[in-house]
């Protein structure tokens, strides 16, 4: 089957749009982030960014909960109870725990 360089008449080329490139164009769904190059040049792809990113992220979630956990009310008032149990000889105290 012999290919054809000539466009068929429905195809009007004068209509065509000529879509911008760089960061002034149009984004269709997508965010684009630019990477410095020492940044790029450690990552193979996008999917590698965006999984060292969520890594990243859920160690902020963690370490956010544990901030608020150490300044909270309630969680003070029960650390402050279970020393005043083991204080009264009432539990048991981690080290005496056999796994």
């Amino acid at each position: 089957m012999e290919m054809s360089d000539e466009l068929r008449a429905e195809y009007d080329l004068r209509r065509l749009r000529v879509r911008k490139v760089g960061p002034g164009r149009k984004s269709f769904g997508e965010t684009i982030i630019h990477l410095e190059a020492d940044v790029a040049e450690m990552f193979p792809n996008s999917e590698s960014v965006n999984e060292a990113l969520r890594f990243l992220i859920k160690i902020a979630q963690e370490n956010q909960f544990d901030d608020w956990l150490e300044g909270d009310p309630r969680f003070l008032r029960r650390i402050q109870s279970a020393r005043e149990s083991l204080r009264a000889g009432r539990g048991v105290k981690l080290e005496d725990v056999e796994l």
